[in-house]
């Protein structure tokens, strides 16, 4: 049986920290799992502990075709997970009014109810989802926004990268971190003379698009 100690990990090669006895316990229950989902991608051979960790792995291979397929015509989307097809299937048998906006001016039209809801306080300013910490008067207008917000109160670190057991507040950060065990490099920079300027991260992508380039301004 291990002794938890502290809020720290006692694991070999790990001693990560954790606020609460609840996300230590939490945290322990992986080193228990096995490495059982292995990446077939050529070159690669990373392994994961659960299903969600090696399929959001999957989508770091940009040349790696996702198995569940849309079957609507003129539909080419693709997909790592059998649910995330279901509930694309569903767009295709929905009338594309009901999720237009309405608001004068705008008619953007979404692919699930909710975030037409969550686009909807765009307009109206609300922030119904408060966050109840002590001395903070944030507040948001989604409660996934609400929950991202609260980790940084309680350094909340769920998102744990299989390889060097780096953890982060956000999955796409993690998503932008195994990219850099792979090697995958996705956004090349297209000014003349540059080399091997490229860049991994939707943040670098960004710094690539909107930030004048030296020499060429």
């Amino acid at each position: 049986m291990r002794l938890v100690i502290g809020r720290q990990c006692e694991e070999p090669d790990c001693g990560r920290r954790f606020t609460t006895i609840y996300n230590l316990r939490s945290h322990l229950r992986r080193h228990d799992c096995p490495y059982q989902w292995r990446c077939g991608a050529q070159g690669c051979g990373l392994t994961f502990h659960t299903k969600r960790l090696y399929q959001m792995h999957l989508k770091t291979h940009a040349d790696l075709q996702a198995p569940y397929k849309c079957t609507m015509e003129g539909c080419n989307k693709c997909y790592f997970k059998a649910s995330s097809l279901t509930l694309h299937l569903r767009n295709h048998s929905r009338d594309p009014s009901e999720l237009r906006c309405q608001w004068p001016g705008c008619d953007k039209e979404f692919d699930k109810p909710c975030r037409l809801k969550a686009h909807m306080r765009n307009h109206t300013g609300q922030r119904p989802f408060v966050c109840d910490f002590e001395g903070c008067k944030w507040s948001f207008k989604s409660s996934s926004k609400l929950t991202r917000h609260k980790r940084k109160h309680t350094n909340c670190r769920k998102f744990s990268c299989p390889v060097c057991h780096k953890s982060f507040l956000r999955s796409e950060h993690l998503k932008g971190h195994l990219l850099l065990h792979t090697g995958v490099r996705n956004f090349a920079c297209t000014q003349p003379g540059d080399g091997d300027m490229s860049s991994s991260g939707a943040s670098s992508r960004s710094c690539l698009v909107q930030v004048p380039h030296l020499g060429h301004v």
